[in-house]
């Protein structure tokens, strides 16, 4: 489906499988050249902070390997504000995280384009692109 769509938009796709090991090695480290992967990232623990803090959080993007903020999404103001949610407890902290994930998948997103999706098993890219 992705191949198709983005054909149809004039993009020559080519798509490599590799392990998820490897996917998740190659795109932590930063600069590695890469257009979209497709990958899964279940919940260490029942936490929002598990999942937005460790995909979306600034400070991961600086770490030379290891890194699960495939996006590079590193904004001051949202750095600011995921932290703050971070530090609260019960409903408080699940309403302020529910409200920065739908804030930033509607407002950042858009921006910072599909780094990352639903399956670990493939990896695609522009032909000739240098990413």
């Amino acid at each position: 489906m992705i191949v198709r769509n983005l054909h149809g938009i004039g993009l020559d796709v080519s798509i490599r499988a590799l392990a998820v090991e490897v996917i998740n090695a190659k795109a932590g480290v930063p600069g590695e050249p890469y257009d979209m992967i497709l990958a899964d990232f279940p919940p260490s623990y029942p936490d929002p902070a598990d999942m937005l803090l460790r995909l979306l959080g600034g400070e991961n993007t600086r770490k030379p390997s290891g890194n699960d903020n495939f996006a590079y999404f590193d904004d001051p103001i949202y750095n600011r504000r995921l932290a703050a949610a971070n530090r609260l407890l019960g409903a408080a902290r699940f309403r302020a995280f529910s409200k920065l994930d739908a804030e930033i998948m509607r407002t950042q997103a858009r921006r910072h384009g599909p780094r990352c999706s639903k399956e670990a098993t493939r990896s695609c890219s522009r032909s000739g692109s240098a990413a």
